[in-house]
């Protein structure tokens, strides 16, 4: 299945909490910081962390692209 929004919860994650979450560089992985994001890398925003195991997952339908 294919998520839109809503949670997922796993033992693998140790976010911090209330922290945003963006797309990686690393196929198929979160991120909570973008500085190591490279220039000409695209910023997007995907979700929250809700707790260290759980994020609140609904993508911002923007992005921007790091200078």
């Amino acid at each position: 299945g294919v998520l839109l929004r809503g949670m997922i919860k796993s033992k693998a994650y140790s976010w911090v909490t209330g922290a945003p979450l963006y797309v990686s560089r690393n196929l198929g992985t979160f991120t909570q910081s973008v500085t190591t994001l490279l220039q000409g890398d695209y910023v997007r925003l995907v979700g929250h962390a809700i707790s260290a195991n759980t994020i609140y997952f609904n993508p911002e339908p923007t992005w921007i692209l790091k200078s």
